[in-house]
């Protein structure tokens, strides 16, 4: 009778210590599964470097490409920052991996550009308003010193400087053109109206400054014509009744300089002096009407999907699609083999697959990419010398612009790993104390 009982005690402490392994296997393959075994929680900062990017100097640049210069500048000098959070799904990797032609990866990176766009929030709204403003009137601040003068041309930084236009007073007169942009019942005039009166500030700087015999006279016949390529400037981006919507003109003039001008706008002086003048700027054929900046952003972003860059997602998803595979199957497999063995003398098994294999994907995904994001944004001078002897000092520079951090799926099934390797030597203990009363029994036989 205690033997019996012995034998049915021995079934029911190895049949709840196996439920515990499928247990702790059956979690490691959910979330496998359901949670993303790739998420990346990034912020850009917009530095230079990322200019430069987005904005590469050309050799011979218009005047259009240097008011898309000025706002890059102006963006570096806000410190704009976008936050945003990037998940890569397991089943999406599956799918990308699988598909021949690569259009899922490329649909599945355009999402992410489409994210990041979406990550825009009015603090960031706000200071690519005033970025847009403020080149906006540094350039026609420019425009009035070289067309005034034609020996000034190349020194229009230096004399803004010396006549006391620096970056604080353009920053004031910005934030009045802005307000005027902005205001509830905005007009044609009004907008005109304070444009004007930067205008005719600057006018006075350059007239009691040591340029004064250099620049002509800002006289009433000139003005007057200011004013009326200045009042068609500002009516091209009003509605029929004369009233201007502040935040459909600012992405208008996003959306003319994301594009890069397009011949859609000119800058360029004409012999009359109407330097404001423009060609019909948003016609009712310029696609980038009607746009927002987050819309304007990302078919800016789109652009940055190239083939290279497919092609590499692709790999990168294959990667993280094996990684998937070698977890659920090692957890897969010793659940299949605890099943198998559930009807033995001696039920359980050897636990060593998983816990040999788990932390290989983990290492992988993410303690690797985390520990590169670190070194990246501080590197150790062995490092940092090694990075400049190979020229890679821009990459590093992209590196401290972007905070990258990373979050795996993997992690659960590492720390489960642990906890069975832990658990085992209960595990282990019982199994070979059952193997040990099997050979007894046979050699009492």
């Amino acid at each position: 009778m205690s033997s019996f009982v012995g034998k049915i005690f021995s079934k029911l402490t190895s049949s709840v210590l196996n439920l515990i392994v499928i247990a702790i296997s059956t979690v490691a393959i959910l979330s496998s599964v359901v949670l993303p075994p790739l998420k990346i929680n990034a912020q850009v900062t917009f530095t230079e470097e990322i200019s430069n990017m987005l904005f590469p100097q050309k050799e011979n640049p218009t005047e259009e490409d240097e008011l898309i210069y000025l706002v890059a500048d102006e963006l570096v000098k806000e410190k704009v920052k976008l936050s945003f959070e990037i998940k890569l799904s397991a089943m999406d990797a599956v799918s990308c991996s699988l598909d021949g032609s690569a259009e899922k990866t490329r649909n599945i990176l355009l999402s992410y550009t489409d994210t990041v766009a979406e990550s825009v929030d009015d603090e960031v709204l706000a200071k690519v308003e005033i970025a847009v403003t403020k080149a906006s009137v540094t350039t026609i601040i420019k425009k009035q010193i070289t067309v005034l003068s034609d020996s000034l041309d190349d020194k229009t930084d230096e004399v803004m400087q010396n006549i006391g236009v620096d970056d604080e007073y353009v920053g004031a007169k910005t934030q009045d053109v802005l307000n005027s942009i902005k205001a509830e019942n905005a007009t044609v005039d009004s907008v005109t109206d304070t444009i004007m009166s930067v205008v005719d500030d600057v006018d006075v700087k350059l007239q009691d400054s040591v340029y004064k015999d250099e620049v002509d006279s800002l006289d009433e016949e000139s003005r007057a014509e200011i004013r009326e390529a200045v009042e068609q400037l500002v009516n091209s981006l009003a509605d029929e009744n004369g009233n201007i919507d502040g935040d459909a003109l600012i992405d208008s003039l996003f959306a003319e300089l994301l594009s890069g001008g397009n011949d859609q706008a000119s800058l360029s002086p004409s012999t009359n002096a109407t330097f404001y003048q423009r060609k019909v700027l948003f016609s009712q054929e310029n696609p980038s009407q009607n746009k927002s900046v987050k819309e304007l952003l990302k078919e800016k972003l789109r652009e940055l999907v190239t083939e290279e860059v497919v092609k590499l997602a692709k790999t990168l998803f294959l990667a993280i699609t094996l990684a998937v595979a070698i977890v659920i199957i090692a957890w897969a497999y010793l659940i299949l083999k605890i099943l198998l063995k559930m009807s033995s003398p001696n039920p359980l098994v050897k636990l060593k697959t998983p816990i040999t294999v788990s932390w290989i994907p983990f290492v992988v995904l993410f303690a690797l990419p985390n520990v590169i994001f670190k070194l990246l944004a501080n590197p150790p001078q062995m490092l940092l010398t090694a990075i400049e002897e190979q020229g890679l000092t821009q990459f590093l520079s992209l590196g401290k612009a972007i905070s990258v951090s990373a979050t795996s799926s993997t992690i659960i099934p590492f720390v489960l790993s642990i906890v069975l390797l832990v658990f085992g030597v209960i595990y282990s203990a019982r199994r070979k104390a059952i193997a040990k009363d099997l050979k007894k029994q046979k050699t009492n036989v």
